[in-house]
């Protein structure tokens, strides 16, 4: 916040020079402040936009490439991933204490999951490319996800679509 002196500098600083008297001082003070006010709130008004713009980001389809289909991965055999990011040993104990404790799995594939917008999953040229999500739900244990580049798993035979 601006007091007399900072604002008596500022102002010499841009050629003004502050008068003495001190109603006229107090005028000026409060018309610099609302001033400094407005540039603030026209500052974070279009910071904001542009972080709502710059988060808005929709499905990129690359040039000559449709979104893939669920239909499409249900065409290979995806089932074959190796094991998540997460580690092998994590997944496996997962799947483990979901058996033993409920004896209830599942595992779906999602591509184009819209809770990740900025991964999504492609076929190009029949070829696909992208991202396969893999969701893990149990009843108890809760709900994970974890993601799959299939270009960096995947041979382009693998990724092939009829």
């Amino acid at each position: 916040m601006l007091n007399k002196n900072t604002l008596g500098e500022a102002l010499g600083n841009l050629g003004i020079k502050p008068t003495l008297d001190e109603k006229h001082n107090k005028s000026i003070y409060l018309h610099f402040e609302i001033i400094m006010v407005l540039l603030t709130s026209t500052f974070l008004t279009l910071l904001s936009w542009a972080a709502v713009i710059s988060a808005a980001t929709v499905n990129v389809v690359k040039k000559d490439c449709t979104l893939m289909t669920g239909a499409e991965l249900g065409a290979r055999q995806f089932w074959s991933l190796p094991s998540p990011a997460v580690s092998p040993q994590a997944h496996n104990a997962i799947d483990a204490a979901a058996l033993a404790d409920h004896g209830d799995h599942s595992h779906n594939l999602v591509v184009n999951d819209p809770d990740f917008p900025g991964s999504p999953a492609n076929v190009c040229d029949n070829l696909a490319t992208g991202t396969v999500w893999v969701e893990y739900n149990d009843r108890v244990d809760g709900h994970f996800k974890w993601a799959y580049s299939m270009d960096a798993i995947l041979t382009p035979e693998e990724r092939t679509v009829a």
